[in-house]
C-alpha cells in the first residue's frame, strides 16, 4: 500500500504573528485544531509536526508530547530539509504539506488529492481555480520533493518546501488536475492566520461555529461569511 503522510510545519517565531500556532481558538490551540481536522483524513497514514531546534519551539515540543503527537525538530530556515528528514524516516510515497497558519485543513479535499495522485502515479495536483478556502494544504509525491531538494538552488524553495521549483517545472512533472465545487471558490476572504486581524476574524468563526467532536465544514463557513460580511472590513 502506498503511504501518505501529512506534515504540519510549525514554529513560534513567525515574524508577523509570533506564537500563532499555539494561540487559542475555542479554548484549544490552533495546532490542536489543525491536527484534529487532519485526523479525519482517510488517506493519511501518519501526521507529523515539523518544528525547529530553536529554543522558542520547546513549547511546540511540549505541546506535542502532552497530546501524543509525532513531531520532528530540524533547521529553522531550511523547511524543505525538515520535510526530507521526515520522509527519510517514515518512507511515504506522498506528502501533504500543511502550513501552520491554516485553521481549516479539509479532509475531503486532502483525501481527493491523495487518491488522484495514487490513481495517476502523479507528482502534484493542480486546479484552474481553487479559491482561498484551499490554501496551505497541498499534496505531492515524495519523488518530486526529493528532486526539488536535490536540484533547486533557490533559498525560497528551502523556506517554501520546493514550491517555486515545482511551479517552474510543471511541464516536467506528472500533473493531475483536481477541482473543487464551484460554490466553494471564494475570493473575498482568506482562511489563513498571518496577522492579528486574521486571528481576530478566525476566532469569531470558531466562537460561533465550533462544536466538540464535529468539524466546521467549508459550507458552514461560507454561510457564516455571508451573514457577517461587515467583519470582512477587518482586512
Amino acid at each position: 500500500m502506498k503511504k501518505a503522510i501529512a506534515i504540519i510545519q510549525a514554529r513560534m517565531s513567525s515574524k508577523r504573528l509570533a506564537g500563532k500556532v499555539l494561540m487559542p481558538l475555542a479554548d484549544e490551540p490552533l495546532l490542536w485544531h489543525i491536527y484534529n481536522r487532519l485526523s479525519y483524513c482517510q488517506q493519511i497514514n501518519k501526521i507529523i509536526v515539523a518544528t525547529t531546534i530553536d529554543k522558542s519551539d520547546d513549547k511546540i515540543e511540549n505541546f506535542c508530547k502532552k497530546n501524543k503527537i509525532d513531531f520532528y525538530r530540524g533547521s529553522l530556515d531550511n523547511v524543505l530539509k525538515r520535510f526530507i528528514d521526515i520522509i527519510n524516516k517514515f518512507s511515504p510515497e506522498y506528502v501533504v504539506r500543511i502550513t501552520g497558519d491554516t485553521p481549516f485543513p479539509t479532509p475531503g479535499f486532502i483525501d481527493a488529492q491523495i487518491r488522484a495522485l495514487k490513481q495517476n502515479n502523479g507528482d502534484i495536483t493542480v486546479g484552474k481555480n481553487r479559491g482561498w478556502f484551499f490554501e496551505g494544504q497541498g499534496g505531492c509525491s515524495v519523488r518530486v520533493l526529493k528532486k526539488a531538494y536535490r536540484f533547486s538552488k533557490d533559498k525560497l524553495d528551502l523556506e517554501h518546501v520546493g514550491s517555486f521549483y515545482l511551479a517552474k517545472n510543471l511541464d516536467k512533472l506528472r500533473v493531475v488536475s483536481i477541482n473543487v465545487p464551484k460554490e466553494l471558490i471564494v475570493k473575498n476572504c482568506r482562511l489563513t492566520i498571518d496577522t492579528p486581524e486574521d486571528y481576530q476574524f478566525i476566532s469569531k468563526i470558531y466562537k460561533d461555529l465550533y462544536q466538540k467532536d464535529k468539524l466546521i465544514n467549508l459550507y458552514m463557513i461560507k454561510d457564516w461569511i455571508a451573514k457577517n460580511r461587515k467583519l470582512l472590513n477587518i482586512y
